[in-house]
């Protein structure tokens, strides 16, 4: 039987999130080579995002979210966008 709370330390139950819980990019020298290219888009992105619209949660459910290969929530996230 898989028993994930064994890689917990003693008493460590807190629900903090693992630093290393994502790694999109990969590590070390076969990480992805784009990866900076990738970072810029995903800052730019963001930045006309949030210079564009008022962003705000359709619901006032906290997010709940699972731990797989990357961490995901557990059902999507929908916001409102207004444009500004």
């Amino acid at each position: 039987m898989f028993k994930p709370e064994r890689w917990l330390r003693d008493g460590d139950r807190t629900g903090q999130v693992n630093s290393w819980a994502c790694l999109p990019f990969g590590l070390g020298a076969r990480s992805c080579i784009g990866r900076r290219v990738a970072e810029v888009q995903m800052q730019f992105l963001i930045a006309r995002t949030v210079q564009k619209f008022q962003l705000t949660p359709s619901t006032d459910k906290d997010v709940q979210i699972k731990m797989r290969l990357i961490t995901t929530p557990e059902e999507p996230i929908s916001l409102r966008m207004t444009p500004r």
